[in-house]
């Protein structure tokens, strides 16, 4: 195995808040979360196709009913875990551009010139 030599490079705060703003960008936890809250919306909607298949009208309309309120909870759950992903990237990407600006570079739309 062939080993790298280390060579140190100082990093500016630019550099910082850049590397934190692509760790804002891809945090998986959020996907772990939402992959969650789908199978508990796919469980609700088999509990509402099974109580129609096998139930009476009552009965499945009740179970359609209660399972609908899950869904509706489950999708207010995940709208809001988005919201927090979509703050925590722009705060990052706010604190970057802030940094590179006292720092005297450009921030556009290609990065920091």
């Amino acid at each position: 195995m062939r080993g790298r030599t280390f060579h140190y490079r100082r990093r500016t705060a630019g550099d910082i808040f850049l590397h934190l703003l692509n760790h804002a960008v891809e945090d998986d936890t959020y996907a772990s979360v939402l992959l969650t809250l789908g199978k508990g919306i796919k469980a609700a909607v088999d509990r509402i196709d099974k109580a129609e298949r096998e139930g009476p009208e009552d009965f499945a309309e009740a179970v359609t009913d209660q399972e609908t309120e899950i869904v509706e909870g489950l999708l207010g759950m995940s709208c809001v875990l988005c919201q927090t992903q979509i703050t925590a990237v722009t705060q990052a990407g706010l604190k970057a551009r802030k940094q590179a600006v006292e720092d005297g570079m450009a921030f556009n739309a290609f990065g920091v010139t």
